[in-house]
Order: C-alpha cells, then sequence, then structure tokens
C-alpha cells in the first residue's frame, strides 16, 4: 500500500459534446499559438480560481532542522475560515 500516492478524476456531464469539443480545440489553439499572437501585440492571460481554501495558521513554529534531524512541523493549527485563491 502507498498511501501517499493517489489518482483523481472528474466525472464531467457534458450536454453538448460537438459543443465542448469545439471550445477545448479554441482553447488549446490559443495556448499553442499564444507566443505568435504576442508578436502580434495580442496578450494571452490564463486564469484559475480554487474556492474553499481553507485558511489554517500552525499554532507552535516549526523546529528546525539539525545534523541527523529533520525539521519537526507541529501538527496542530487554528482555522481561520474559508478563502479563495485566484492566479493569473
Amino acid at each position: 500500500m502507498k498511501p501517499h500516492q493517489y489518482k483523481g478524476w472528474l466525472n464531467a456531464k457534458i450536454d453538448n459534446p460537438e459543443q465542448y469539443k469545439q471550445q477545448v480545440t479554441t482553447v488549446c489553439q490559443v495556448y499553442r499559438n499564444s507566443i505568435q499572437m504576442e508578436s502580434s501585440g495580442c496578450h494571452v492571460c490564463c486564469t484559475d480560481e480554487m474556492t474553499g481554501v481553507q485558511a489554517l495558521e500552525h499554532i507552535h513554529e516549526a523546529l528546525p532542522m539539525r545534523p541527523n534531524q529533520v525539521e519537526c512541523i507541529e501538527q496542530e493549527y487554528k482555522r481561520h475560515g474559508t478563502t479563495t485563491l485566484i492566479a493569473s
């Protein structure tokens, strides 16, 4: 058993497969052509949103690593609610 390894999947419900395929193709073409688009003055930006991220704070500071000993991190933490992370 390897509990540190896992595989994820998403069971997406696609109402119109042809429309979905066309949208995916368009996005992939933009990524492929982004360098050429930049040279013609077009700026390509990718944005992703991660909702419901828990805002956690460790109660105790980590103990630094020492010779022959790895860093020790306390597993107890304080919750500060949730937040949304947006990256571009």
